[in-house]
């Protein structure tokens, strides 16, 4: 089956063949004189601004029309000539990763004499207005001059209508977007490579913990809302799409250091003293030629070494509120992460470019803890990541284009538990953690191709192949350090506990029979024609296929597949005897269109309306496969046979004495003989208005619909009514995974751009409407019974201002800056008493709703934020061109000093009815003003 599949994708792929809006445009338009007439075998030719010697062309067909392929973002020169003609010429025309330009001339003949002033040059500002999805380019400019408190490329989507961006938390932060968790529904393209990882659906490398690319080393990139473009994938919250920067013919470098320390900072609301915060940021960029014309390099780097804050903040239980003041402090910890990036790009004749990019990063810090976390339940984060890729374009002629990619990710994800501990759980306090450690090491292997070829005056097709090989070896030997649950914050005894186990080597201390490895296949496939109708209306076509291939453990044949118990008692399907199916029926058609209303470039109508589905984390087939051989045993304690104890060899001396009640009982996963990948189904509508090259304006309306998500259920809960498990004793928790949870998001998002030579301002509005079956992390341990109905979303955010801009000053000052204003998200809400009996806090919700929202009425719960930056230029070319130029920077985050509640506490009582008086009160708070100071120096 698998064969013939890849034999029709491969037949599909030849026998066929846009350009790749990854890294690549194409340009295109007509050539008509001044009466309207289109003109036949005009010239048109593209410089490269950077590269002098990179000139592409074409010639007008007998309709006046021409094509140029394989456009790479940057600046160019264009040119039209035709003889008896006046040449037209337009400098510094800008091509934006995403775009689709399109420009039509206008050439008057010699003979005709103009009066008053000639303007050379068209009207280019209207490019962005044509793009056909929902989505956002970030541009050198902007990513060069806005206040950037992190230097995480992926926050400059502070600026992206539709998006919800915050200042990071403990170092860490990710942009959002939709109704389905960030964590698990991104995907990130570099230079037209993904780099989703597999165990979670997040990034290689957890783009919320810091940059993965220095900001220095990005030409630009766009955020994709609606991936209406067949060639995107696995994105169904966005899609960023990077393009790493080229070098060129002029030799240029630079470097940058930026440092703040607590001095420079305001203490927080829920600080007792200013805590010793200290960050130092540095790096370089070089980039030129090796070989004039033949040769180019890009090399870039960055530092960031910061001592993060973080708060311990407990809850306060009504009865004794001060309980665990001795807990409430605030700590910094270190973070250490350091980037680069370099690219090779070598000139092979004036059709054939061969590229090298190189990216790496090397994470360390101390994290993930702080509100009622304590510092004993952080965990030690050390992240490795390698990518290398091997490009070469070729334009096989001036219709024709074809570009092929060998990719090789490598991630290394190594997180221990900070202390080596047990757990305690309390209600208003978590000490210890054994939720860690965890280790990951993920291989790809990729190769990617893509072609594109003109195949009428009206239509460009283009085809497109990835074929990616997988090793995983996953570590999660959850229950290393055992948890001990407390019912009231001043229970002295546990009522329940989990340990976990070996089952080969049950007294190994290292949990290596947690340790699994396996492979998988990734395939997919697209085609998409472009379909020029007329001069006003452009329609894209597309259909993209994709298949994960034994991701899930499908082969493995789960320890309890011939138990007699558990089929009895469960759906067969669950049990898996290595016969799971893959998921091959993945087809995601895609339609878009552009219709320049008035027929003067100047008013566009968009829309779209598309499919596209998504990863389904590997770790939930990890969990299967690991639960056979590192079990998960859970004790509910009791006065006669199962006392309760805090000793974890004690535990352990129960499981293997097998000895009745006492013994605890394993936990496990089972997947289904199938799971379907989530599935994205959305439209938008839109138009965009030039006025003029200064000022333009656009409104987007974007609805999507989410199925399919993946999503647990606990089938085995003890119901505590007759302190029984659900189904049977000699099990404890028995959490079956399904395809059936659900998600909305609309959004509505205006924008407004005013831009000159000098100044540059967007505003944006965006509302939001979303709703799901559930929040967060798939894995809630919600009972089977429990009901999954629709509820607002937790990621809601119903309005959302930003402005943005820079503006050039007198006497080589510049000042940019962002404000956001963002009304409050809703927060989960629980009442805490457990009270329908089935072993959860989870589903208790308060009033029938699943969270709550803050008083929009109330300014303090509003999201308030602006950055600022003040620049100084320091330029002596003109005395000595030899002189570097000298960058000063002054940034100021949240200028206002507003206080910014980042979370609020959600559980009303503990287990035993007493109140918990912190209820609906902040557990942190964003950070206060930050002020920093830079220089940069540039040759």
């Amino acid at each position: 089956m698998l064969k013939n599949y890849i034999i029709f994708i491969f037949l599909l792929m030849f026998s066929s063949s846009l350009f790749s809006q990854g890294t690549f445009l194409t340009l295109e338009g007509t050539v008509k004189d001044n009466q309207g007439e289109p003109l036949i075998g005009a010239s048109v030719s593209l410089t490269d601004v950077s590269v002098s010697s990179i000139v592409r062309g074409s010639v007008t067909d007998q309709n006046g029309r021409y094509l140029i392929l394989a456009i790479s973002p940057g600046t160019y020169n264009i040119k039209v000539s035709m003889i008896g003609y006046k040449t037209y010429e337009s400098k510094n025309v800008r091509f934006i990763v995403g775009q689709k330009p399109t420009l039509n001339i206008v050439l008057i003949p010699e003979a005709v004499q103009l009066t008053g002033v000639t303007v050379v040059g068209a009207r280019t500002s209207n490019f962005e207005l044509k793009r056909q999805d929902v989505s956002t380019a970030v541009v050198a400019e902007q990513i060069e001059n806005l206040p950037l408190n992190s230097r995480n490329i992926m926050n400059l989507a502070a600026v992206v209508p539709g998006v919800r961006t915050f200042t990071e938390i403990g170092g860490r932060g990710m942009p959002s977007a939709g109704s389905l968790p960030d964590l698990r529904f991104v995907n990130f393209y570099v230079d037209g490579a993904e780099w989703k990882n597999l165990f979670n659906g997040n990034i290689a490398g957890l783009g919320q913990t810091g940059s993965v690319l220095p900001q220095d080393g990005v030409q630009e990139f766009r955020f994709i809302l609606s991936p209406f473009d067949a060639e995107f994938t696995r994105g169904g919250a966005y899609i960023i799409n990077t393009i790493t920067k080229k070098g060129s013919n002029l030799f240029k470098a630079n470097a940058f250091m930026l440092y703040r320390d607590k001095d420079l900072n305001t203490r927080m609301p829920n600080e007792k003293i200013k805590s010793p915060y200290k960050r130092q940021q540095w790096g370089f960029n070089v980039s030129g030629p090796i070989m004039q014309d033949k040769l180019f390099f890009n090399a870039s780097f960055e530092s960031h070494n910061t001592k993060t804050i973080y708060t311990v903040s407990p809850g306060r239980p009504a009865y004794n509120p001060g309980i665990w003041d001795k807990y409430a402090k605030t700590y910094t910890a270190p973070t250490d992460n350091m980037i680069g990036t370099l690219r090779l790009t070598y000139v092979l004749n004036e059709n054939q470019n061969l590229d090298y990019i190189w990216s790496t990063r090397t994470y360390d810090a101390i994290g993930f803890f702080g509100g009622i976390n304590d510092i004993s339940n952080a965990i030690h984060s050390v992240y490795h990541i390698n990518s290398h890729m091997l490009k070469h374009t070729y334009i096989l002629s001036p219709t024709t284009f074809n570009e092929v990619s060998l990719h090789y990710l490598r991630w290394i994800h190594d997180e221990p538990a900070y202390e080596d501990r047990p757990m305690y759980a309390y209600p208003s306090l978590l000490l210890g953690n054994s939720g860690f450690p965890i280790a990951i090491y993920e291989n790809h292997y990729r190769l990617i191709e893509k072609f594109t070829t003109k195949i009428s005056d009206f239509h460009t097709l283009k085809t497109g192949f990835e074929a990616t090989y997988v090793t995983f070896e996953p570590w999660f030997p959850a229950g290393l350090n055992p948890r001990f649950n407390f019912l009231t914050d001043s229970s002295k005894v546990p009522y329940s506990a989990t340990i976990g186990v070996g089952v080969y080597n049950p007294t190994n201390p290292n949990g290596i029979d947690a340790r699994t490895n396996d492979k998988g296949y990734l395939l997919g496939f697209y085609v998409q024609d472009q379909w020029n109708v007329n001069e006003r209306l452009t329609v894209n076509l597309g259909l993209r296929w994709d298949a994960e291939i034994n991701t899930l453990n499908n082969t493995f044949k789960v320890a309890w597949a011939d138990s007699a118990d558990l089929r009895a008692l469960l759906d067969p399907k669950f049990l898996n005897t290595g016969n799971r199916k893959n998921d091959w029926d993945n087809f995601a058609p895609r339609f878009s269109f552009t219709y320049d209303l008035n027929g003067d470039g100047q008013t566009i109508v968009r829309g779209g309306a598309g499919r596209s589905f998504d990863r389904i984390a590997s770790y939930i087939g990890y969990f299967e496969r690991r639960d056979a051989s590192w079990r998960q045993y859970q004790f509910t304690f009791n006065n006669t046979n199962n006392l309760p104890t805090l000793d974890p060899d004690e535990l352990r001396r129960r499981i293997a004495s097998k000895t009745g009640g006492s013994a605890g009982a394993p936990s496990m996963n089972l997947l289904p003989d199938k799971l379907e990948n989530p599935v994205i189904d959305q439209v938008s509508l839109g138009i965009a208005n030039q006025f003029n090259d200064e000022l333009g304006a656009s409104v987007d309306f974007l609805y999507q619909n989410m199925d399919k998500i993946y999503v647990s259920r606990n089938a085995n809960y003890l119901d505590k009514t007759i302190n029984k498990r659900r189904l049977t004793s000699k099990y404890g928790d028995i959490q079956l995974w399904y395809d059936d949870a659900k998600a909305e998001n609309m959004l509505i998002m205006t924008s407004v751009n005013y831009k000159t030579s000098s100044f540059n301002i967007t505003g944006s509005y965006t509302f939001n409407a979303a709703k799901s079956t559930y929040d967060g992390s798939p894995s809630q341990n919600r009972p089977i019974t429990s009901d999954f109905l629709y509820f607002r979303s937790n990621g809601e955010e119903k309005h959302r201002f930003v402005l943005s801009g820079y503006s050039k000053l007198p006497y080589g000052f510049k000042l940019s800056g962002i404000f956001t204003l963002a009304s409050p998200r809703p927060f989960d809400v629980v009442d805490g008493r457990d009270l329908n009996k089935n072993n959860t806090t989870g589903d208790d919700y308060i009033n029938g709703e699943r969270n709550m929202l803050p008083d929009l009425n109330k300014i303090r719960n509003w999201y308030k934020m602006f950055d600022l930056r003040l620049s100084y230029l320091l330029d002596l070319k003109e005395y000595e061109k030899n002189i570097p130029q000298v960058e000063f920077m002054l940034d100021i985050f949240n200028v206002g000093n507003w206080v910014n509640i980042s979370g609020y506490r959600g559980t009303k009582y503990d287990q035993a009815g007493n109140a918990l008086t912190t209820f609906g009160l902040p557990t942190g708070y964003f950070l206060g003003r930050q002020v920093q100071l830079g220089i940069k120096v540039s040759y």
